[in-house]
């Protein structure tokens, strides 16, 4: 019997690897299921009573992370009546292989919502953090530093499908990223079908990226003149068009497609465009929830875009008014999104990210980085930025990089100061003494940096 037994362990070794990695959506039955492992029969008979209750305190998890009802039921009674059996047979036999972390238990038939998905990071539970593609901000070195912050998943800026055909120089760079950043998309965005579907196969070929994404959210005048990004949410047959001659364009990549809530209050589209881009084959959508016309002000439609998450059957992204990690959990509690997607909060604090996760893991924001850290990412974020071949070519001061170390210092004390004095920047000697000044008035203030429980960016 022992030796049949260790036989179904074996061959249970597969499923094994495949436990889904959600540690903590299940933290009852992990830690009663974790209680009665090594004990005796008296134990696990103990912690199979408490199999309704245990039942009951999970699910909400259950329903958030997409599991199949049935299937967890029948699976959660198959755990305690097996623990039942092998300790009536096997009273001395060990069962701490069910309990090799992070696979907290065994589920021969567990399954998420996603893990047919083309996008991994969807998989098994988990819950990716975005940093949002943002013009002329999400550069290249911006991207890595967030990176090493904890950011999940990136994208680059847009770049527009017929420019890039045209082989500009300018946008090669701004689409160029390092193995390190994956997983990473390449944003496009355009009004042609054909073109689009050229710049994806294009973007495919060269630099194989792990998604496209496709911009329908650009408020910004010089998009919306083009008939492109949001601008299109007022024709959401053209959305269908364009997604579906992208999706067969690189039938090897994954399409997802950003969009906004609708153009305005009265044309409120997000529901029907979902429904839209994910026949196309789309295999995520993200939603900023807010419409064209409001730009950046004003709170995000979270309830809008919890609706769409729980209708489509593809990921759902949210993004907006997310400024910590107390805003994570609370979508995450409110909603079926599948992610978020960090924007203006990370562009000013760029170490949102790591306080998100410290906060999720620790229960604590951790402190923020002092000035002179703050100075010092600045100053080597600007050396790196100004060494990519691109800049030395086409740059020779710092004058173009202005609005970038504006918005990495706003929320720094004395912010207007500083900005005044950036103004006069223009070689990276003027930024060190800029720096050197502020931390000179500032230095021995570690509270600097607003954290993120505390931070006013809007996404």
């Amino acid at each position: 019997m022992q030796q049949a037994f260790v036989h179904s362990v074996e061959q249970a070794s597969s499923v094994q690897q495949a436990l889904v990695h959600s540690a903590g959506q299940a933290s009852f039955a992990q830690q009663a299921f974790a209680h009665s492992a090594g004990q005796d029969f008296a134990s696990a008979l103990l912690w199979a009573a408490q199999l309704p209750h245990a039942l009951a305190e999970i699910a909400p998890a259950i329903n958030r992370i997409g599991i199949s009802r049935n299937f967890f039921i029948f699976n959660f009674l198959w755990l305690g009546l097996k623990i039942y059996h092998e300790f009536y047979v096997l009273s001395n036999l060990s069962i701490d292989f069910l309990l090799e972390p992070p696979n907290f238990f065994l589920f021969p038939f567990f399954h998420t919502k996603f893990d047919n998905c083309m996008l991994p990071w969807f998989q098994h539970g988990q819950f990716p953090l975005y940093l949002a593609p943002m013009a002329r901000v999400t550069d290249i070195v911006f991207r890595q530093f967030c990176k090493e912050q904890g950011a999940d998943v990136m994208v680059t800026e847009f770049v527009q499908s017929d420019a890039l055909i045209r082989e500009d120089p300018k946008l090669w760079e701004t689409v160029d990223f390092t193995e390190q950043q994956r997983p990473m998309g390449v944003q496009i965005f355009g009004a042609n079908p054909d073109s689009m579907a050229d710049a994806a196969r294009l973007l495919a070929d060269r630099l194989q990226p792990d998604f496209i994404d496709i911009n329908f959210g650009c408020p910004a005048d010089r998009v919306i003149c083009m008939d492109a990004g949001s601008s299109m949410l007022r024709n959401p047959a053209k959305i269908g068009k364009v997604v579906g001659a992208v999706v067969r364009a690189v039938p090897g990549t994954p399409v997802t497609a950003k969009i906004r809530t609708g153009w305005d209050d009265d044309t409120i589209v997000a529901r029907e465009v979902g429904h839209i881009v994910e026949s196309e084959g789309a295999q995520a959508l993200a939603i900023h929830g807010r419409t064209k016309m409001q730009g950046y002000s004003g709170n995000a439609n979270w309830p809008l875009i919890a609706e769409v998450a729980a209708e489509l059957t593809i990921p759902v992204i949210g993004n907006g008014n997310i400024r910590s990690a107390h805003d994570v959990i609370r979508i995450r509690e409110q909603t079926n999104c599948a992610g978020l997607m960090i924007g203006r909060a990370a562009l000013g604090y760029p170490w949102i990210f790591r306080d998100i996760k410290h906060y999720l893991e620790h229960g604590v924001v951790p402190k923020p980085p002092t000035v002179a850290e703050r100075w010092q990412t600045i100053l080597d974020y600007t050396r790196r930025l100004m060494a990519r071949p691109f800049r030395q070519q086409k740059h020779t001061d710092l004058r173009w990089m202005r609005p970038k170390l504006i918005a990495l210092t706003k929320s720094m004390k004395s912010s207007r100061q500083i900005r005044g004095a950036l103004g006069h920047v223009i070689q990276y000697e003027d930024l060190e003494r800029v720096a050197a000044e502020h931390i000179a008035q500032f230095g021995t203030d570690i509270n600097i940096g607003e954290q993120t429980s505390a931070s006013s960016h809007h996404q």
